[in-house]
């Protein structure tokens, strides 16, 4: 919490001090515009503060996505036990940690998520249709990869006659932002992805990666053989879990053809094929009680073993000094040395230079 992740590092926040409100649209090459905002929130703190109060905001924005997950497969399941059981899988995403915690550049994840999910369930569209297109216009700004909501919607549109004027105009939004993306950056920029990406597993690739790159895909197929068997006991819900697996897969291999492989890039597509999977329970113990207690009992082994093993702080959130007492040191030197900038450690092994009037006014 008084420490700053290493991506994107103190820079949002710096431009925000800077430049004010206009850095909220800034492009790097995509708009950002959920993290810069929260970056210039922080910004408003005394610097000493700002790693704090940006940590507080974003795990706020996971939490909000949580709540929302939560109250959409409340929503479709009507159980409250489901509701909350989808929302704990947000905050406790095992490939989450070394990429989410405390991590504005990542908070386009929990977006990403929550609109997938309110995108995919009927009830909540129904409900609450104009939340579910304001969600979809902020991640639209945050995260290039909107277009998967797509999905969902298209299905939504097939399978349920009542909302297909509702389903077409969010439709419609997400088609004309993903749309916005590509022109703005690019064809030829949104197609290549990081240039740094890693594509092919290498020698000794433990099981954290192999589960991240692999899980989605095994996962998502498990799920729509779920959807074979059992949707007989209940079309809606098989319906809804067809659209999160389905997405959940299509998420997974535009995020490894853009990114390659890399926790970050796995947090969305296994926390969405793990709520798919929680109703496939629901639906299964339709079909008999022991039968879904069984199918849970091996849900909560897969699901909790791997977040109690890897969901801790990565290394660059437990050691070295913390922002606040960095700042400290860089005024205490900008006072004493009379120099011109000065540099804070943002990581055991990153550090950020600053300007020592900026770091004095700050």
């Amino acid at each position: 919490m008084f420490r700053l992740p290493s991506d994107p590092g103190y820079g949002y926040v710096f431009s925000a001090s800077q430049d004010g409100v206009s850095a909220i649209f800034y492009r790097d090459p995509y708009f950002h515009v959920a993290a810069r905002a929260l970056a210039w929130i922080a910004s408003w703190f005394p610097l000493e503060w700002q790693a704090l109060s940006l940590a507080l905001l974003v795990h706020l924005v996971w939490t909000i996505c949580a709540v929302v997950i939560s109250s959409a497969l409340w929503l479709e399941t009507n159980s409250r036990g489901v509701g909350v059981l989808a929302g704990l899988l947000v905050v406790t995403a095992p490939h989450a940690s070394e990429s989410s915690l405390g991590n504005v550049g990542n908070v386009k994840w929990p977006l990403i998520m929550a609109t997938v999910v309110v995108c995919a369930s009927h009830q909540y569209m129904r409900r609450n249709t104009p939340v579910v297109a304001v969600l979809i216009i902020i991640t639209g700004l945050t995260n290039p990869l909107l277009m998967v909501c797509l999905v969902p919607l298209v299905l939504v549109w097939f399978h349920h006659r009542p909302l297909r004027r509702k389903a077409l105009i969010l439709g419609v939004i997400t088609g004309l932002l993903s749309l916005s993306n590509f022109i703005i950056v690019g064809l030829e920029t949104a197609a290549s992805g990081r240039g740094s990406r890693v594509t092919a597993p290498w020698e000794d690739m433990g099981l954290f990666w192999w589960s991240g790159l692999l899980g989605p895909v095994i996962g998502g197929a498990v799920c729509l053989g779920c959807v074979l068997l059992f949707t007989s006991c209940n079309r809606t819900l098989g319906q809804l879990v067809l659209r999160l697996s389905l997405t959940a897969v299509v998420l997974h291999a535009l995020s490894f053809r853009l990114g390659g492989i890399a926790d970050r890039y796995f947090v969305a597509p296994m926390t969405l094929v793990f709520i798919a999977a929680i109703v496939c329970c629901v639906l299964i113990s339709l079909n008999g009680r022991r039968m879904g207690l069984l199918a849970m009992a091996s849900l909560a082994v897969v699901a909790l073993i791997p977040s109690v093993k890897w969901f801790s702080a990565g290394w660059y959130l437990t050691g070295g000094p913390t922002w606040h007492s960095s700042v400290l040191s860089a005024r205490a030197a900008c006072e004493t040395a009379s120099l011109a900038a000065v540099e804070l450690s943002t990581s055991p092994s990153g550090t950020e230079e600053l300007n020592c009037e900026f770091v004095l006014r700050g």
